[in-house]
């Protein structure tokens, strides 16, 4: 089973509001996708009372955010390799504190996460080139970047994020994705509450 996290890139307070509001009632756990060091929330993180918050923070020296999310709520941070200064700094600030995740690039290779793998709670594999952005075209390698996770890893949760769709999702699941984080495909749908439906039925 693989559990379905709607992504949300806001640009502001009210469009993450919005976007919280379409989803109310039908998840939980929801990521937020941070791409500006500046963004942030003068009253807080909406709603924080009907959702738990995945923070995926896709900036420089992330740690510098840290503090802020963690008194918003957050229940999991992610940060992406290569864009903290200290690892093992952002890992220690938040054990106990909140879940912690990596997101690995395209080209991040499995094997550099090998020195954390029992300080983190979960990996975030990347399913584009273009981070940051929705709605850029899945590369079909994760596939394979996954089921090797899952053998080496068994009992580390797998997120993937970007260009997760109701196409490549079974395959995702299968190579062992314990959760497929997605965004355009939910928002831009057309129909958020039938495409919402169809992804959990694949779950």
């Amino acid at each position: 089973m693989a559990e379905i996290v709607p992504a949300i890139l806001p640009k502001n307070f009210v469009d993450l509001r919005e976007k919280l509001s379409l989803v109310k009632g039908l998840f939980r756990l929801v990521q937020i996708d941070i791409i500006d060091d500046k963004l942030e929330f003068e009253n807080g993180l909406p709603f924080w009372e009907d959702f738990d918050f995945e923070i995926d923070l896709m900036i420089e020296e992330p740690e510098n955010k840290l503090d802020y999310f963690i008194n918003a709520g957050a229940r999991r941070i992610i940060f992406h390799w290569g864009l903290a200064k200290n690892l093992d700094a952002v890992i220690k600030k938040l054990s106990g504190v909140a879940d912690v995740g990596i997101a690995l690039g395209l080209e991040i290779p499995i094997n550099i996460i090998e020195p954390f793998i029992d300080k983190i709670d979960t990996v975030q594999v990347m399913g584009i080139k273009r981070i940051g952005f929705q709605g850029e075209p899945f590369e079909e390698s994760v596939i394979d970047k996954v089921a090797i996770l899952h053998e080496k890893y068994p009992q580390l949760a797998i997120s993937v994020d970007g260009g997760v769709n109701l196409t490549n999702a079974p395959r995702l699941i299968k190579a062992g994705a314990s959760r497929l984080v997605i965004g355009s495909a939910i928002f831009e749908s057309g129909d958020l509450k039938a495409v919402i439906e169809k992804f959990k039925m694949l779950s």
